[in-house]
């Protein structure tokens, strides 16, 4: 079998229902991020390109040499690995996402939650309700009492967009990951649970 060194693996797709259940892994290696699959099938080199144009488009990334970076130089870990796993939900050949809006519908309180980007990497949001703590969870920004802001000093619009959603409930968003990351694991019967 052959092995490659492609750097730190920091998700991975165990079987992707779009390209015959292939495997599909991103890693990181600097600060550039690659996908990558030890699948020989024909679709698989269409899959892994399509992901990476999906994860350009959805996430406002450059492709360089095939690997993914941001403008910045920061890597953006936490962030990443949910744009990866947004786009790997995605048949190949769909239409690319666009950046989602700094804005999403909050069910429970039936009103609007919008983030306001005030520049340098800085972003207000409501700091009532679980909002502003899962934003700052899931795109591990740092909390200036009353905004947020990614430490690389950058503006990322299409990472809120694509996270603000998800900080609503930002506790059923990290079971849903964690369910998705071990499906297809294999686990002994003394760790399993009753």
């Amino acid at each position: 079998m052959l092995t490659l060194d492609l750097g730190r693996r920091v998700e991975l797709v165990s079987m992707d229902p779009h390209c015959h259940d292939i495997s599909l892994a991103l890693y990181l290696e600097g600060h550039r991020y690659r996908i990558h699959t030890y699948s020989r099938h024909e679709a698989a080199a269409n899959r892994v390109a399509f992901l990476r144009a999906a994860m350009a488009s959805m996430g406002a990334m450059q492709i360089v040499n095939g690997q993914l970076a941001f403008s910045c130089g920061g890597i953006h870990l936490a962030a990443v690995r949910r744009l990866f796993l947004t786009v790997a939900k995605l048949s190949t050949g769909a239409e690319l996402p666009t950046p989602m809006p700094l804005e999403t519908l909050d069910k429970k309180a039936g009103s609007m939650i919008q983030a306001q980007s005030l520049g340098n990497g800085e972003y207000r949001v409501p700091t009532e309700g679980p909002v502003k703590n899962g934003l700052r969870k899931l795109a591990e920004m740092e909390d200036r009492g009353g905004t947020l802001a990614f430490p690389c000093g950058a503006s990322h619009d299409a990472l809120i967009g694509l996270l603000l959603p998800r900080a609503l409930n930002v506790r059923a968003t990290l079971r849903e990951e964690e369910a998705a990351a071990t499906r297809g694991v294999l686990v002994a019967p003394s760790a399993q649970k009753e």
